[in-house]
């Protein structure tokens, strides 16, 4: 398991959660900015903990959204559960319309099978012949073939 000293959270991330949530006088110190960030990864990291204890008593190894917010109330932080199940239910919409996004991007780019040859003709098998003499000419030489000058 991971030690709380190993796990750091991005600096411009808790820099920026701090500078929205204080008012536009307010300054943080880099200290204070530190032990926030601090106690922030500590929280991560015991959130995790429990959502992994609240899956593995449902023999499952993937921990889920709904094992988080479990876990939220395991911890007695119940009075955060609603955003948290809000924020949760716009996720799953937001990944739900990506998903149909890209299935109607595929349907439209995908071309059915009997329409892919129709207009094929025979003499499109054919290679074609540069009838104005513009390409290299190729010669055999003892070394191999090389293009002429």
């Amino acid at each position: 398991m991971a030690d709380a000293s190993d796990f750091k959270l991005p600096d411009s991330i808790v820099s920026r959660i701090l500078k929205r949530s204080m008012p536009e006088s307010g300054n943080v110190s880099k200290l204070a900015r530190t032990a926030i960030s601090h106690a922030a990864a500590i929280f991560v990291l015991y959130t995790t903990t429990q959502a992994c204890q609240v899956s593995s008593k449902h023999r499952r190894k993937l921990v889920t959204g709904d094992d988080v917010l479990q876990a939220m109330k395991d911890m007695d932080f119940s009075e955060f559960v609603p955003d948290l199940e809000d924020t949760l239910e716009q996720y799953r919409q937001s990944q739900a319309a990506k998903i149909r996004s890209k299935e109607v991007k595929a349907d439209e780019d995908s071309v059915p099978i009997e329409h892919e040859f129709e207009d094929h003709d025979e003499d499109d098998d054919e290679m074609p012949v540069d009838t104005e003499g513009d390409s290299e000419a190729v010669l055999d030489t003892e070394e191999g073939i090389e293009p002429s000058i």
